[in-house]
């Protein structure tokens, strides 16, 4: 039997690398896209009203999107569902404090390494006098400047895993595996960082465009890019699955 050409293979959860072009397209595969992105963007413009309860919602559908697409491979990603309100609230609840306390752990070691060049310099200043702290500073700073920015880039993306696995077991406690975080992004850090690269830039245009809307549209279109992220995390976590990577015990749904 011929195959239709124009027919879409079923996705795979065996991916080696992360199609940007999908995670944009995917948006469209359900026919109920335009209610979906007007419902994350009220979610966003709710922000100004509640604080916080539109965010939670929102990642809490993005979490739902990842399941889904991730357990029904080929099926459209779920519609935004006031049913499972409360779910999402409560996933979302659950990545804001596994981001709440990895923050917490990266501006700590941040603020060691800038400790320590003060330290270093004081040192210095008091061996040799103040021409000895300066040559201190000129070796120690940038070097404390790099290893800074590598330190934040690392911690940066050991959150991703940590917050993907908080919404898919819908567990706090469950998130903080440092073992599977180290995993997955020791697989996936070439792809976090152009994805993250990738992500600026496409947010970037559609701020552009959403401000061309009267400025109200930047909600909408900024929904438009929640999903686009949802699918990137999808992705992601393919990829660390095709690596060998331990898979998120994710548990059954009540419906």
């Amino acid at each position: 039997m011929a195959t239709n050409p124009f027919e879409q293979p079923l996705p795979s959860k065996h991916r080696d690398s992360v199609d940007h072009m999908q995670a944009i397209q995917f948006v469209f595969d359900n026919p109920n896209w335009v209610m979906n992105v007007v419902w994350t963007g009220l979610c966003l413009l709710s922000g100004f009203m509640i604080p916080f309860i539109g965010q939670f919602v929102l990642q809490g559908y993005q979490f739902a999107i990842i399941e889904a697409l991730h357990l029904r491979p080929g099926e459209t990603y779920p519609d935004f569902d006031f049913d499972d309100f409360g779910d999402y609230l409560v996933n979302g609840v659950w990545g804001f404090l596994a981001t709440l306390v990895m923050s917490l752990l990266i501006s700590l070691l941040v603020g060691v390494v800038f400790a320590f060049v003060a330290i270093a310099a004081a040192i210095a200043g008091a061996a040799g006098g103040e021409e000895a702290a300066a040559v201190a500073m000129m070796i120690v700073v940038p070097l404390a400047f790099v290893a800074g920015i590598i330190l934040y880039m690392g911690s940066i993306m050991m959150i991703v895993p940590i917050v993907l696995r908080a919404g898919l077991t819908r567990s706090f406690s469950d998130a903080f595996d440092f073992q599977f975080a180290w995993q997955f992004m020791k697989n996936t850090w070439v792809q976090m960082f152009v994805s993250g690269i990738v992500f600026m830039c496409v947010v970037l245009v559609l701020e552009i465009l959403g401000a061309l809307m009267f400025c109200v549209g930047i909600f909408f279109t900024l929904g438009f890019a929640m999903l686009i992220q949802a699918h990137l995390g999808l992705q992601l976590y393919e990829v660390h699955l095709a690596r060998g990577g331990e898979p998120i015990p994710i548990p059954p749904r009540s419906r």
